[in-house]
């Protein structure tokens, strides 16, 4: 009798299933990597310590800052405990106080300048308390009673005023500083003569017969012209303030509606965006904080 043997066929590989020891080296080789980047996280920190000589907080700002371009991509696990976390996070916003604060005290610095270089060319002007407004004095340029245009003993102190105000603003790019320098015109509290025109009109064309001086100087003329903000947009303009801004509120006396009658510069910082900023910075320091507590909870 002939006997048949079964064959046997081999069994086929299971293509889910996963050695043991394969497992083993999937998650060692996991850790090798997450320790390898933990590594170089901290080594990027630890370079800007030795780089800047600057402490691990402060070293941490900076690499949170350059890694990070909006304050709700930061990883709590990336800086640590939730104090260290809290601890950048104010120190983020303190560069934002700080830089805002840095900038008005350089424009006060600009302004006071302005002033020193106009009283060595023999103009006197005042400045407001908060540095922001230059008063140019009736007995520097003169506007007579219900007229707007600037008289020929005003024009050698125009010129003086234009090359003062050029010198300040180019030097180190300064007016950049600004939004806008404002062109103000002030009347007293006499109504205006004529019928097509009342004080608001006159105290305007007062501005802009001062500012076409500015621009008509034969030297800077053109660069008055030409100046731009940060955002690209004209630096001058004029307003008309009427006798709404007086020297003295009730001119009774010739002496007093003279001074009323006049030119103010005001110079607005570039920091109106800056402040909003400043108020979606804290807004978003905040939520981070919560989620910070919640994940160190």
């Amino acid at each position: 009798m002939q006997k048949y043997q079964e064959e046997i066929q081999p069994e086929e590989p299971n293509p889910f299933f996963i050695p043991f020891f394969d497992l083993m080296a999937a998650c060692i080789l996991i850790f090798i990597l997450t320790t390898l980047y933990f590594m170089m996280t901290q080594g990027k920190i630890q370079g800007v310590v030795e780089k800047n000589e600057k402490g691990p907080l402060e070293a941490k700002v900076d690499y949170v800052e350059r890694q990070f371009q909006d304050i709700s991509e930061l990883d709590p696990e990336m800086v640590g405990a939730q104090g260290a976390a809290e601890d950048i996070l104010t120190k983020l916003l303190n560069r934002e106080v700080y830089g805002l604060r840095e900038k008005r005290e350089q424009s006060g610095r600009v302004i006071d300048r302005l002033k020193d270089v106009l009283l060595k060319k023999g103009v006197r002007v005042e400045v407001s308390d908060d540095l922001s407004v230059l008063q140019i004095p009736v007995d520097e340029v003169f506007f007579s009673k219900g007229g707007h245009q600037i008289p020929t003993l005003s024009q050698n102190k125009i010129a003086k005023i234009a090359d003062a105000l050029a010198q300040t603003l180019i030097k180190d790019k300064n007016f950049l500083l600004f939004e806008s320098i404002a062109i103000e015109g002030h009347t007293d509290t006499d109504p205006a003569p004529g019928l097509f025109m009342d004080n608001w009109g006159l105290s305007a064309h007062r501005a802009i017969s001062f500012l076409n001086a500015l621009y008509a100087d034969n030297t800077y003329g053109s660069v008055f012209s030409g100046m731009k903000n940060a955002s690209g947009d004209g630096l001058f303009y004029v307003s008309g303030y009427s006798a709404s801004r007086p020297i003295y509120e009730y001119d009774r006396t010739p002496k007093q509606k003279n001074e009323n009658r006049r030119i103010t510069i005001r110079f607005r910082l570039h920091d109106r965006n800056d402040l909003a900023r400043m108020v979606s910075v804290f807004e978003e320091i905040n939520q981070k904080k919560k989620e910070i507590k919640t994940w160190s909870n």
